[in-house]
């Protein structure tokens, strides 16, 4: 699995991805659609993860990419 530091701009992109797709113009927009706060998608841009979003973040990652070696 990628270390945190490796998983936080895929995190990072991901969300940007999900703005494109939403035709969502900012971080507010994008939070309300998915309903959570603009705090909530700050933490998750900048890896203020908690234990299990670090876990489910990496299994997501390494199941969409494989040059990243699945969960041990």
């Amino acid at each position: 699995m990628l270390p945190k530091e490796e998983l936080v701009p895929i995190v990072d992109a991901a969300l940007d991805e999900a703005r494109f797709r939403m035709r969502c113009l900012n971080d507010a927009e994008l939070a309300e659609k998915l309903g959570t706060s603009t705090k909530s998608i700050s933490f998750l841009r900048n890896g203020h993860w908690t234990p299990l979003d670090t876990a489910l973040i990496g299994v997501l990652v390494a199941s969409l990419r494989p040059d990243v070696a699945p969960v041990s």
